[in-house]
């Protein structure tokens, strides 16, 4: 289901939803779709305050360049960063992890949020994906600070708890 027009508006019922977001102080996610569709639900966002996240912006199924992310996050929406793709798993043998650090590194941590969505059946644990997810961040040169941004703070920002 497409939630943008053809003519590239936000559809009537989406605009609704991220009211009702605003209305309840709940942060909302993108979903798997494309830079056509996430540009306009990101200036709306913006128009509304909405806060939001990009769903997998690094996967495969729906990849975006860095200048679209940065775009996007320029429009005030985070940058979502997650075990899957940098961690290698059945799902996806073969991961380039520099990809994420360099994403983070250039989006900055003040407009990024890393999470786990690991538990699948042939993937590890949430909470161990995350500790190797963290570990390989503050291995390949994030900073902790940052790690804390991401993982505490920006999430709390993005659900209305800062």
């Amino acid at each position: 289901m497409r939630l943008v027009s053809e003519s590239g508006e936000v559809l009537p019922e989406v605009v609704e939803i991220m009211k009702m977001a605003v209305a309840k102080k709940v942060g909302i996610g993108f979903g798997h779709t494309d830079f056509q569709e996430l540009l306009p639900l990101s200036k709306k966002a913006k128009e509304l305050g909405v806060r939001a996240t990009l769903d997998h912006p690094l996967l495969e199924l729906n990849k975006l360049l860095l200048n679209e992310m940065l775009e996007l996050a320029d429009l005030g929406v985070y940058v979502g960063t997650y075990c899957q793709p940098m961690i290698p798993s059945l799902y996806q043998p073969v991961a380039d992890p520099m990809e994420t650090i360099k994403t983070i590194q250039a989006i900055g941590a003040k407009r990024c949020i890393i999470g786990s969505d690991f538990g699948q059946v042939l993937h590890m644990d949430s909470i161990d994906g995350m500790r190797v997810f963290i570990r390989a961040l503050l291995a390949f040169g994030i900073k902790e600070d940052d790690v804390r941004i991401m993982l505490h703070d920006n999430p709390a920002k993005l659900m209305w708890l800062d």
